[in-house]
């Protein structure tokens, strides 16, 4: 690549002229004289423009400058030429797009099927719901009964309302801590992976 390579300049009116009074019509380019007659943006390279003037001042000494002829045009870089892509490295590159989105999709799916994996079904949450809600009603009813057993006790011993109430709340109490007792264990062995217990088994 030249001192100027890639750059170009407009042909114009003005640089027609300086040319053409220069130089003979044959000896210029076929692209220049083109710009010549139709001025529709045509373009020259500055190189090949700068060898003309070069011609012009060999055949007449200082005759045209390279400067006088660019005045009033207009300069731009040649556009790039596309170069023509390698067809195995375009087909690499599909094949790798086509496993990095597999691939993608595959743990997409993945991460899908293991939150449906963890999460119980609407049977198995129903059933927990059943088996709290039970608890919770065994445990309420146990407590009712060892206040009225408790309340009715006192009262066979002859003593006033306050002391069976007072045995019926104690009796009662007792037996609602001891069942939060066996409910906590319970929950905390299932945590734990251990068999449910019972309160037989103690």
């Amino acid at each position: 690549m030249g001192k100027f390579g890639g750059l170009r300049a407009l042909v114009t009116p003005h640089m027609v002229d300086a040319l053409t009074s220069a130089l003979d019509s044959c000896d210029l380019p076929d692209s220049f004289m083109k710009g010549a007659e139709e001025c529709d943006g045509q373009f020259l390279e500055v190189a090949q423009l700068r060898h003309l003037c070069q011609s012009a001042n060999d055949a007449k000494p200082g005759s045209v400058s390279l400067h006088d002829v660019l005045k009033g045009s207009e300069l731009s870089m040649a556009p790039l030429p596309q170069r023509e892509r390698n067809p195995e490295l375009v087909a690499r590159l599909e094949r790798l797009k086509s496993n990095l989105a597999h691939r993608e999709y595959g743990q997409m799916v993945s991460n899908v099927a293991r939150k449906d994996h963890h999460e119980p079904s609407l049977g198995q949450q129903y059933r927990q719901v059943t088996v709290q809600t039970t608890v919770i009603f065994n445990s309420f009813l146990t407590v009712i009964g060892s206040f009225v057993f408790a309340f009715f006790a006192v009262r066979y011993l002859g003593l006033d309302v306050i002391a069976q109430v007072s045995a019926g709340l104690f009796v009662g109490t007792l037996v609602f801590f001891a069942d939060l007792y066996f409910i906590m264990r319970d929950e905390l062995g299932k945590e734990k992976g251990m068999p449910r217990s019972t309160k037989e088994s103690l």
